[in-house]
């Protein structure tokens, strides 16, 4: 009998542990099956700006927008009539985050420039109209804070390098009757520098558009910090032409 009564207690204490056990794993399972679906959630509503796996917010985005350019001159004598045109630019950029709200943002950009000097000698009128391409290399810092908001404004700032890809110099000249001629001037092409420096400043905001991609909108201001002639140009005139320029700019942003 004592054996009988022995034996149901160790079924017992052995059911009872076998229950413990299998309720325990049914909470662990239970709890890792929670956190995977709020991972999966979060994964499948989290916004674009999040940050990425490792803390930090990455992406590369594709920009284009119109680029209205302006031209300063200044002369020995009397100053040209300078005005700017009005051409297109696109290009690429990449975010890199640096910690906090703090980024670099490299860019290569084409961007078309131009502009038309006017003078007047001896009763004739001379206007250039200068075309020029620049494939430009921005690095731009950049403050952007995390807002939960749908619009997240941020602000860039830094310097440009920029290379003459192509280039065109047409001369109009008016004479003292009125008559008006026109025609391409291959020698002034080779009065333009072929290195380009300016500083950029701007502002923008962005918002997501579903996940991992996003919208960025932007209003820039290049300031040139070269002469876009060479001293060559009008050795007689002593003139310097410099360049900026204000940027309108929209693009999108993939999250890495």
């Amino acid at each position: 009998m004592k054996r009988y009564l022995t034996l149901g207690l160790i079924c017992m204490l052995a059911l009872s542990t076998t229950a413990a056990a299998e309720e325990h794993y049914d909470s662990i399972t239970e709890g890792a099956g929670v956190r995977q679906n709020e991972s999966k959630a979060h994964k499948q509503t989290g916004p674009a700006s999040d940050l990425n796996e490792f803390g930090l917010l990455t992406n590369i985005g594709l920009q284009i927008g119109p680029n209205l350019s302006s031209a300063s001159t200044t002369s020995n004598q009397t100053v040209p009539d300078t005005s700017g045109r009005a051409r297109m630019m696109f290009g690429a950029n990449i975010n890199i985050g640096l910690g906090a709200i703090f980024y670099v943002q490299p860019e290569v950009n084409y961007i078309q420039r131009g502009f038309s000097v006017s003078s007047a000698q001896g009763g004739s009128v001379t206007q250039l109209t200068a075309g020029l391409s620049y494939l430009e290399f921005p690095v731009l810092f950049k403050i952007r804070p995390h807002f939960a908001g749908k619009l997240r404004p941020f602000a860039v700032f830094g310097p440009s390098m920029g290379f003459l890809v192509s280039r065109s110099a047409n001369v109009s000249t008016t004479d003292p009757n009125g008559l008006t001629t026109n025609s391409n001037d291959p020698a002034r092409e080779n009065d333009f520098n072929s290195v380009l420096f300016s500083l950029n400043g701007g502002v923008g905001i962005d918002f997501d558009l579903q996940e991992s991609i996003s919208m960025a909108l932007s209003l820039r201001y290049a300031g040139g910090l070269s002469n876009l002639e060479t001293t060559a140009a009008d050795a007689s005139y002593q003139r310097s032409t410099t360049g900026s320029s204000i940027q309108l700019l929209a693009g999108l942003q993939f999250l890495l």
